[in-house]
């Protein structure tokens, strides 16, 4: 939810990576070892 409301708040076009937004997708990260890690949103 807190991802929506900061989307809501954004103005303009987003040209730079914003740590905040990516971390608001992540639901988890898992590392099965160390040559393959799962982003799940």
């Amino acid at each position: 939810m807190n991802f929506i409301k900061n989307l809501q708040g954004l103005d303009g076009e987003q040209t730079e990576f914003r740590e905040e937004l990516w971390g608001g997708l992540v639901d988890h990260i898992r590392a099965e070892n160390e040559k393959t890690v799962t982003v799940v949103f």
